[in-house]
């Protein structure tokens, strides 16, 4: 008998009871108990466009992976089914695995998990950069004479002051876990950890 096939899908486009394949960025992962004392952990996941938080309950077929072997920050393909519940949306998963390089066959990039603004990146780019030309005084971080952008909208590097200022590298945990400065413009000078 064939294997089932499931569609690969978004999170943010499933309606309640579709089940689907889905590249997931795990945001939260926290232990905690009910008032009666029943153990879980509370869980969300999340791609660009819908965050879904529910819990795993301490008897629940993944609950040990969840307390061993998931952590936030991570990127999870996930088989799951949408469900809305009195508690808000919920995924009932069915299967979890950490992301592999062969996903990016698949359609797997990072980016598909991060939050992204309703305002075109180039327009706001442009309102930045004229931001800066009217209101920063000192030489060394105002943008040059026809400053230039090299790159695209995604890995956008501008010039200041003659030298390239290019966009913090993902760290340790990628963007949307935690605040971060500006994306597409960073000031060349001391690092500030």
């Amino acid at each position: 008998m064939p294997a089932k096939t499931v569609p690969m899908t978004l999170l943010a486009e499933m309606a309640p009871g579709d089940v689907g394949d889905m590249f997931l960025l795990m945001t939260v992962k926290e232990a905690a108990t009910t008032r009666d004392g029943r153990p879980y952990f509370k869980v969300a996941f999340r791609d660009a466009g819908r965050e879904v938080s529910f819990p795993i309950w301490e008897d629940a077929a993944f609950s040990s992976a969840c307390r061993d072997e998931w952590e936030v920050g991570a990127f999870y393909k996930v088989r799951a089914r949408y469900v809305e519940t009195n508690f808000g949306p919920q995924l009932e998963i069915e299967k979890i695995r950490p992301v592999q390089p062969a996903d990016e066959r698949d359609g797997f990039d990072p980016l598909m998990c991060t939050p992204q603004s309703r305002f075109d990146p180039e327009e706001m780019v442009a309102e930045l950069v004229g931001l800066v030309r009217r209101h920063v005084t000192d030489a060394a971080l105002s943008v040059s004479p026809g400053p230039r952008a090299v790159g695209g909208p995604s890995g956008s590097v501008f010039e200041i002051s003659g030298r390239l200022a290019q966009p913090p590298r993902l760290r340790s945990r990628p963007p949307g876990t935690h605040a971060q400065r500006h994306p597409l413009v960073r000031v060349p000078g001391p690092e500030v950890r």
